[in-house]
């Protein structure tokens, strides 16, 4: 085979082994969004977590976010005190998987109530991480 056979293959062949390499990869760290605004990488994991008393009917819900930057990987209730009537954290968890500003807003919602008494707006930059700058196993 000539060199500019090898060449062409390579480019062919690199667009799409790409993204099976970058995603492979991505880094696996957490975020916490204490002030309502943080940056990442795509393939990050953002965690925001919020005090609610599920157990008495109060609780978060996603109210909406971007789905063309991220993805929603779980969502659960923790308890942030293991005495009795401790507290409860609603923690949900967004992986970004594309370049760009994301806009995430959740609300709390108590039982017998029509509408959230809050609500809560968070900002997601989401930038490219090179393939090379990724971690490898």
């Amino acid at each position: 085979m000539d060199f500019h056979k090898i060449m062409k293959f390579f480019k062919e062949t690199a667009f799409i082994l790409l993204p099976f390499v970058f995603f492979g990869c991505a880094s696996e760290k957490n975020l916490n969004l204490e002030k309502n605004q943080t940056s990442c990488k795509i393939g990050d994991t953002i965690v925001i977590s919020l005090p609610s008393y599920q157990s008495a009917g109060a609780d978060w819900s996603i109210v909406n976010y971007s789905d063309n930057f991220l993805k929603v990987k779980s969502r659960g209730v923790k308890k942030s005190c293991p005495i009795f009537g401790g507290g409860e954290n609603t923690e949900i968890s967004f992986e970004a998987i594309r370049e760009g500003r994301a806009e995430i807003k959740l609300g709390y919602f108590k039982s017998g109530a029509n509408v959230y008494t809050e609500t809560q707006d968070f900002l997601v930059d989401i930038e490219y991480a090179h393939p090379s700058k990724l971690k490898s196993f």
